[in-house]
């Protein structure tokens, strides 16, 4: 709560909503600071050019097994745009068909994507 003088010079008191989401814009009061990004999952970053979106996956303490997981409604949480969902969504469902991680150039390759013209 916050107060503050009204036109009149009155007290008035304001509710201030936080939102208690781990994405939100705000920082967090924690004491503690995310964990590192795994390894595994750093890989898997670099491989689809997005590894600058690692801090988030550390915030959301993401680990390799939950990376395969992630269900494009948590990938909306998670605030990430549209190109990067549709990477990690791509990549899934090759890792799921093919069982090894590739590159986006690599899967968009298999899908028959000449990226070369």
């Amino acid at each position: 709560m916050e107060e503050t003088l009204n036109k009149s010079g009155e007290k008035s008191t304001i509710k201030r909503s936080v939102s208690k989401s781990p994405f939100s814009k705000r920082q967090s009061l924690s004491a503690t600071p995310p964990a590192a990004v795994s390894p595994r999952v750093l890989s898997v970053l670099k491989k689809l050019e997005i590894e600058h979106y690692k801090a988030t996956f550390a915030e959301a303490e993401i680990k390799f097994e939950d990376f395969f997981l992630l269900q494009k409604e948590d990938l909306l949480e998670m605030r990430l745009p549209i190109g990067v969902r549709n990477r990690i969504i791509e990549c899934q469902q090759f890792y799921k068909t093919g069982g090894e991680v590739k590159t986006v150039k690599e899967i968009l390759h298999k899908k028959g994507f000449d990226l070369n013209k």
